[in-house]
């Protein structure tokens, strides 16, 4: 089956606030979030400028694998930063689908969507996501990628050009 990849609409806009609440248990191993007294997390700061089309300098996306809701990803395109015309700003895979390449061909879809330079950080405690983003820019650039170690938070990050040219499994 083939991953498609969908621009999230202000409709569908509950989809990917629902998805962020899976987004942010995952990330409870790692950060010290709490759940409110509702029993959700805080919704995502800003996460209304991925979908409203006001600026296109954010855009989300879910995934689907066949007929499945598969994750979702969150896509800025920062005007003028150093590192980068693209960033990997939110990533979620659902753990059902796994470890099944099904996040790589996402990430692949994202990179041949928008070619040009990309950056893509984890936190320094996220080492499967660490692992995760290494093999998927190695495989997609043929291993010409260059990372480093953030300063201060320790955050590692890639950095690579995507040529807009690979076909993801």
């Amino acid at each position: 089956m083939k991953i498609v990849l969908e621009p999230v609409a202000a409709g569908q806009s509950g989809i990917l606030h629902n998805l962020m609440q899976f987004y942010f248990y995952d990330f409870t191993a790692y950060l010290d979030i709490q759940v409110e007294d509702n029993g959700k997390f805080q919704p995502y700061p800003g996460l209304e400028k991925y979908y409203n089309g006001a600026d296109a300098q954010y855009e989300a996306f879910l995934f689907r694998y066949g007929e499945h809701l598969a994750g979702f990803a969150l896509v800025d395109h920062p005007p003028m930063h150093p590192d980068g015309e693209h960033y990997m700003a939110e990533f979620f895979v659902l753990k059902r689908f796994r470890r099944q390449g099904i996040g790589r061909s996402a990430a692949w879809a994202l990179f041949d969507r928008y070619p040009g330079r990309w950056f893509i950080s984890q936190l320094q405690a996220n080492t499967r996501a660490q692992s995760f983003w290494r093999s998927t820019v190695s495989a997609y650039t043929s291993g010409h990628y260059r990372e480093k170690v953030k300063q201060g938070s320790g955050n590692t990050v890639q950095f690579f050009e995507a040529e807009g040219s690979h076909n993801p499994r």
